[in-house]
């Protein structure tokens, strides 16, 4: 479950694909004894792991909320080396890209962590 987060996107090496784990919850805390489901995936050297803030959407959900996250795979996907070689430049190019960051000043408050399976 995301307990409300934005959905976390997963880059497979081995298939070359970019999935979206979408879970719809609702936010954690905001039900008294809301379930949430369990979603496991199996990661393996060479994949990639994307988890994020709302803060990075933000900007761009309130211009085209309807493709965001097809939107977020692409990019993920297009820029998969540059995850790899240089995750501060992927960085620099999702807060561009989604966060409205001019001068690599950010607007909104913003996390991403990537985990690389080695």
């Amino acid at each position: 479950s995301n307990a409300g987060q934005p959905y976390p996107i997963v880059y497979k090496e081995q298939t070359q694909t970019v999935d979206i784990l979408s879970e719809s919850s609702f936010t954690l805390g905001m039900i008294e004894d809301e379930q949430y489901g369990l979603h496991q995936i199996e990661l393996a050297p060479g994949d990639i792991l994307m988890t994020y803030t709302d803060g990075l959407l933000e900007y761009k959900v309130a211009s085209d909320s309807a493709r965001i996250y097809d939107d977020l795979a692409n990019c993920f996907s297009s820029y998969k080396e540059v995850v790899r070689e240089k995750p501060s430049e992927f960085f620099e190019i999702l807060f561009r890209l989604f966060g409205n960051a001019v001068n690599k000043k950010v607007n909104n408050d913003m996390a991403v962590m990537l985990i690389c399976v080695k």
